[in-house]
């Protein structure tokens, strides 16, 4: 018996299928994947399955799976490209403020009341980047 998911022989050969058809390309962020390993590549919906999608091969596309969660359930392609496209530009200035956090010897020395001052002001920055972006 095989798996029905992206672990078992059934799923690495969709992926194969839609390599094949698509190439190694993240339909949301058209940046090349490393390799069809789940760390690197998942199958993401076009039409999302909640929203009445099927998993028919038509209907299946390689993502990232950074990309694939980003995207949630979201219909519209050049929304769903738009979020994805936001996220990976506040990817580096998250990164920095960890990286400024933990050079000043902060990151596991917060108080909780701090660490939810710094939760507060990353969403803040969140929230501002997906409006400017959301156009």
């Amino acid at each position: 018996m095989t798996k029905a998911n992206n672990d078992g022989r059934k799923g690495h050969a969709r992926k194969r299928k839609l390599a094949a058809r698509d190439g190694m390309v993240c339909w949301l962020c058209d940046k090349t994947m490393a390799s069809l390993a789940k760390v690197h590549c998942s199958v993401d919906h076009f039409t999302p399955r909640s929203l009445g999608g099927s998993d028919a091969m038509a209907n299946l596309r390689l993502t990232h799976p950074l990309c694939n969660k980003v995207r949630g359930n979201i219909l519209g392609v050049d929304e769903a490209r738009a979020r994805v496209a936001a996220y990976h530009a506040l990817a580096p200035t998250r990164s920095a403020k960890r990286k400024k956090r933990r050079a000043m010897g902060q990151v596991h020395r917060l108080t909780f009341e701090q660490k939810l001052a710094a939760q507060k002001q990353d969403e803040d920055a969140d929230v501002f980047a997906t409006e400017r972006y959301a156009g």
